[in-house]
């Protein structure tokens, strides 16, 4: 019996899906784009976010984050409109894919990092390619500003970079330069495997006490936002571009997501954003604001 997946709230996976038997899975370039959109609404209608991803001839490579709802729930419905898809426009019957789809959780920013050069090596790999300027299938195009897929976030990466250097593109292009072999990638994830296998790790994930405690309402931290900051409701839910409300605005969708008050989606919906945009900007102030965030979560379930 297979044994079932591990859901993780706000965890990071590297997902596969292989064509069957190792046939292609794209006819021609518009098939790519169709798969493109699929992403898109499928990321929009699960509350997902895709940091990485790469298109091969036969498989298809994502770094995706998930929030409610599980890996396999977000696969099986972009899986699942493809294939229709694909055997509607070739009149063709039976599996596209290749048996379970495979995913691993991503438990480190070092593996985070040496995914998402893997996976933008894939075509060089492959010998598709003989540099990966040539290759617009996949998300390296968007890291370094030639590509405008607006369902990739950077945010995650560029925070890594920033690290060490101010100029993250520059750091970026460096880090890509060096040449990973498929041995060299997998011998790394086996090492990484053993060492954190007692001790996983969610990238940046806040720990709040919600278990033990009555669930809040977004009006409850609406009120509790407004007299921490001294901001109006109103003032908190209207678009504005003012520093300080910017910044009590996604402090109150920090604490409504993470105490599962409410999901992304609701909240893009309440305050009229585009979650993928809505995605980005909490990614972003989760990393910068880790610490008065867990401060606040307390507090306001105290």
């Amino acid at each position: 019996m297979r044994k079932p997946r591990v859901h993780v709230r706000g965890g990071i996976y590297h997902l596969m899906l292989r064509g069957n038997n190792g046939q292609e899975i794209f006819f021609e370039n518009k098939d790519k784009w169709i798969l493109m959109s699929f992403i898109d609404k499928t990321l929009q209608k699960c509350d997902a976010i895709v940091h990485a991803y790469c298109l091969m001839p036969n498989h298809i490579h994502l770094v995706i984050q998930v929030n409610d709802i599980s890996i396999s729930q977000v696969i099986q419905y972009l899986a699942c409109r493809y294939v229709k898809y694909i055997n509607i426009k070739y009149k063709r019957y039976g599996h596209l894919f290749q048996g379970r789809f495979k995913s691993i959780f991503v438990d480190g920013n070092q593996y985070f990092l040496t995914l998402i050069r893997y996976i933008h090596q894939n075509p060089l790999r492959a010998n598709l390619i003989s540099s990966l300027e040539e290759f617009w299938w996949s998300s390296h195009f968007d890291y370094t500003g030639r590509g405008k897929t607006t369902w990739v976030t950077q945010d995650l990466t560029r925070s890594l970079f920033l690290e060490k250097n101010k100029n993250w593109l520059e750091e970026y292009n460096e880090f890509m330069k060096i040449t990973q072999t498929k041995e060299e990638f997998y011998d790394f994830f086996y090492k990484r495997k053993i060492k954190n296998a007692k001790k996983p790790m969610i990238i940046e994930e806040i720990e709040c006490t919600r278990k033990t405690q009555p669930k809040l309402t977004l009006e409850q931290i609406l009120e509790f936002c407004e007299k921490e900051f001294g901001i109006s409701k109103e003032l908190l839910t209207r678009k504005s571009k003012k520093p300080e409300i910017t910044y009590s605005r996604s402090m109150v969708v920090s604490l409504a997501y993470l105490t599962k008050t409410a999901t992304l989606k609701e909240l893009a919906v309440y305050f009229n954003q585009h979650v993928n945009a809505l995605s980005r900007c909490f990614n972003r102030f989760l990393l910068s604001h880790k610490e008065k965030i867990s401060e606040l979560i307390k507090r306001c379930q105290a």
